[in-house]
């Protein structure tokens, strides 16, 4: 059961119940900070890819990742899906200054990761969405396939 902790989240929950009650069929999707190795926009993978001495994540802050391209590989399914509100994206169970530590090695990039005050927990559980057969790597793996993918790994 969702309970959400702040103004914001339980206005978000009250805004995918009555698009439910107005049309039981809509699909939402909560999607996760998503990347990909994109030149004009800034992004997670961006930005560990272009700072050059250092960068501030918090050891306390769980958040899902998602690589772009799985969210395409994957919006085939979602026409399909019954109606609901759905977590949709890449799980974890490290923190984002973990997996930048882990992101920065895979890239042998040699950069100092600061621990910075955590901001929201923002994990999302994404089994409902699993149980239609929607599937994404890890959050690690995603930033693993991405470098793979424009031969980045080290």
């Amino acid at each position: 059961m969702i309970k959400p902790n702040n103004i914001y989240a339980k206005h978000k929950l009250e805004m995918e119940q009555r698009v439910l009650d107005i049309v039981p069929e809509a699909v939402m999707l909560r999607a996760e900070w998503m990347y990909d190795y994109y030149l004009k926009k800034t992004n997670y993978f961006m930005n560990i890819i272009n700072a050059t001495e250092f960068v501030c994540f918090s050891s306390r802050q769980y958040r899902g990742i998602t690589y772009v391209k799985e969210v395409a590989e994957n919006m085939e399914k979602v026409i399909h899906l019954p109606g609901g509100a759905y977590n949709f994206g890449s799980e974890t169970a490290k923190s984002i200054y973990e997996i930048t530590k882990e992101f920065l090695n895979i890239i042998g990039k040699d950069i100092k990761v600061e621990d910075a005050n955590p901001g929201h927990n923002l994990w999302m559980d994404c089994e409902k969405a699993k149980k239609y057969g929607i599937k994404f790597s890890s959050a690690e793996d995603g930033l693993r396939k991405c470098a793979g993918d424009y031969n980045l790994l080290h």
